[in-house]
């Protein structure tokens, strides 16, 4: 065994696992096929917050677009104030996954 080298206790793959009675004796021909896969979570979350974060900023910058354009007309309708929500929601969550990250 190296020392200083991590090696988790399991490691990829497949795994056939003998089956047992009630007595803990092996049944005859009988055995389990596992596959096992290892997958740090902590890096899968932060892929997903990354992602999520740069998605949320480029629906913000569209958004933000669209609102500039819908006042640049005069357009005071319906569909502006529905943009302008969207926006601050697309704002308020783009804040609260970054201060996640920032929190990490």
């Amino acid at each position: 065994m190296d020392l200083g080298v991590y090696r988790p206790p399991l490691s990829t793959g497949y795994r056939s696992v003998p089956l047992k009675n009630s007595y803990s004796e092996d049944l005859e021909l009988a055995s389990l096929l596992l596959h096992i896969e290892i997958i740090n979570a902590k890096e899968e979350d932060d892929e997903n917050l990354y992602s999520s974060i740069q998605q949320l900023r480029d629906r913000a910058n569209e958004l933000s677009n669209q609102v500039s354009n819908l006042e640049h007309s005069n357009s005071c309708d319906v569909r502006y104030q529905q943009q302008l929500d969207e926006l601050r929601l697309a704002q308020e969550q783009l804040m609260e996954l970054t201060e996640a990250r920032n929190r990490k």
